[in-house]
C-alpha cells in the first residue's frame, strides 16, 4: 500500500493538474484492495487510511468485496496498480508500479483532446 507515503504528493499534484488543465476535470481515487496483511479491506479502512495519509481532498475507499479489483486488468499482484479513467468509467490505460505518472497525463490529455 504504497500510497501512504505519496498521498501529500497525489494531493499536489492533482491541484497541479487542475490549475493547468482547469477545463478537464481530474481526480485521484484511491481504491483500496486489501489490507496490510493482504486480507480484504474491513469496511472502516478507507476512512482510517484516508486520515493516515493526511486527509486529501479525493476520495478513498475500502473495496471490501474486491468489485474495482475484479472490473480492472489489475491483477494486485505487483503494487501499486494505477487505472487511469474517462469521467464515463472507461478506462483508458493501466499500469503498474510506483514509477512516473506521465503516462496517465498523457492518457488523459490524449482522450480529452489536448
Amino acid at each position: 500500500m504504497g500510497c501512504r507515503t505519496e498521498a501529500g504528493s497525489l494531493q499536489a499534484r492533482e491541484d497541479d493538474f487542475a490549475a493547468d488543465h482547469p477545463d478537464i476535470p481530474f481526480s485521484y481515487v484511491i481504491s483500496l484492495y486489501a489490507d496490510a496483511t493482504g486480507a480484504p479491506p474491513h469496511e472502516s479502512l478507507g476512512e482510517e487510511y484516508w486520515e493516515d495519509v493526511g486527509e486529501p481532498e479525493f476520495p478513498v475507499g475500502a473495496d471490501t468485496d474486491r468489485e474495482v479489483l475484479d472490473a480492472t486488468p489489475f491483477n494486485g499482484e505487483v503494487a501499486a496498480g494505477k487505472c487511469v479513467l474517462a469521467d464515463d468509467l472507461e478506462i483508458l490505460d493501466c499500469r503498474t508500479g510506483h514509477g512516473s505518472e506521465q503516462w496517465a497525463w498523457d492518457a488523459i490529455l490524449e482522450h480529452a483532446g489536448d
